[in-house]
């Protein structure tokens, strides 16, 4: 685990030897002992994360990443620093199994799971377990083609918006009845037509009184910059 402190021209790096070490180095760099909620997602099928970073960012609460099947000792020693009051599992058995699942609950804290069938529901289970009806936005982003969503995760989680997933080419049942229930005062499409498609962004229209806005570009990183001139002042 490697965390850079600023240089003189206030750049600083938080990495680690793969990405377990890197999500430790970013919870050692911004939280304290006694963290009221610790998430916990997927290293290997990043969807879920996708979701739950919003919540958490929202929440100011830690995300680190486990594989599939063990959970890595650097991780396992960042818990025990945290002391979490509790541990939130995203995702199903699939991708965090029950082993990991059962190893979480030594630390003696609750642990829960927000899960679905997939990656969809998934990201219905997250929204519905942690937003009211009424948000004042909510995000839709590929749940197949990831930058989009990563770009937008803080911004969620600074404006109090969920992030659904869909697969681009249509709106899911289950993501048409969270959108039904939270009511959103507008909504935001991430990416362009090749990651969301027209008639996708046309159909949301139906589930929000307010605009349906999409925030695109030539690729990735002219969507991560629109992203940010949306969200963030100068300074």
């Amino acid at each position: 685990v490697r965390i850079s402190y600023p240089r003189a021209d206030g750049v600083f790096r938080l990495s680690g030897a793969n990405r377990y070490e890197a999500a430790v180095s970013i919870s050692k760099a911004h939280f304290e002992v006694g963290v009221k909620t610790l998430y916990i997602a997927s290293g290997e099928v990043l969807t879920d994360a996708l979701s739950g970073a919003a919540v958490a960012g929202r929440a100011g609460a830690p995300l680190l990443l486990v594989a599939k099947d063990h959970l890595p000792s650097v991780v396992r020693a960042e818990i025990h620093r945290l002391q979490p009051e509790r541990i939130v599992v995203l995702g199903g058995p699939a991708t965090v199994n029950d082993d990991v699942f059962n190893i979480l609950t030594t630390w003696g804290a609750p642990v829960t799971r927000f899960s679905g069938a997939d990656r969809y529901e998934t990201s219905v289970a997250i929204a519905k377990a942690n937003y009211q009806p009424g948000v004042p936005v909510a995000f839709i982003a590929s749940g197949k083609v990831f930058p989009d969503a990563l770009s937008a995760a803080p911004v969620a989680g600074k404006v109090g918006g969920p992030v659904l997933l869909v697969p681009g080419d249509a709106i899911p049942t289950t993501t048409a009845a969270e959108l039904r229930r939270l009511a959103p005062q507008r909504i935001v499409v991430l990416g362009g037509t090749s990651t969301i498609d027209a008639a996708t962004e046309t159909a949301l229209a139906g589930f929000t009184t307010g605009a349906v806005e999409r925030w695109s570009g030539a690729d990735r990183y002219e969507v991560s910059a629109l992203t940010s001139r949306q969200s963030f002042p100068s300074g």
